[in-house]
C-alpha cells in the first residue's frame, strides 16, 4: 500500500509543479524591454476611446514549442523568435522589427496563455516620447 502511495505522489508532483510555474512579466523602463516568464503570447494596446486612435500589438512566439524559461521583448528590435502584429483602424501589419507606443497614451499589457491559469494585466504609460513608463509622470 506504502508503494501504490509513493507511485502516485510520484506521478502527480510534475502536474503540480507545472501550475505553479512562474507567468510573471517586468518592464525594464531604460532598456525598453519586456522580460517575460514562461512566455507564449501577449497583447499591448492602447487604452483609447476613440476606435481610429486605439491600436493593437499581438505578440506570439514563431516556435510554439521552444521552452525557454524566460523571453525578452525589445521594443526597438524584436527577435525574429517572435511574430508581432498591430491592428489599428488602417488594417493590419504583420512581422514588425520594432514595437512603437503613441506618445502620452495608456497601454494595457496582457500575458495570456495555458488555458485560464494564466491571465496577467498590468497598465503602462507612454511618455512624450513614446517610451513606455510603470507611472504616468515618472521623476
Amino acid at each position: 500500500m506504502k508503494k501504490i502511495y509513493s507511485i502516485c505522489i510520484f506521478m502527480m508532483l510534475p502536474f503540480l509543479m507545472s501550475c505553479n510555474e512562474n507567468h510573471d512579466f517586468s518592464l525594464d523602463e531604460s532598456r525598453q524591454l519586456l522580460i517575460v516568464h514562461n512566455f507564449l503570447h501577449m497583447e499591448i494596446e492602447s487604452d483609447c476611446l476613440d476606435p481610429s486612435e486605439s491600436h493593437l500589438f499581438f505578440i506570439t512566439k514563431k516556435n510554439d514549442f521552444d521552452t525557454r524559461s524566460c523571453d525578452t521583448i525589445n521594443f526597438k528590435n524584436v527577435s525574429s523568435t517572435l511574430s508581432v502584429e498591430e491592428m489599428n483602424s488602417n488594417g493590419i501589419t504583420k512581422n514588425l522589427r520594432r514595437i512603437k507606443f503613441r506618445p502620452n497614451t495608456r497601454y494595457v499589457v496582457i500575458h495570456s496563455g495555458m488555458g485560464a491559469q494564466v491571465y496577467i494585466k498590468e497598465y503602462f504609460w507612454a511618455d512624450s516620447k513614446g517610451k513606455l513608463r510603470r507611472t504616468r509622470n515618472p521623476k
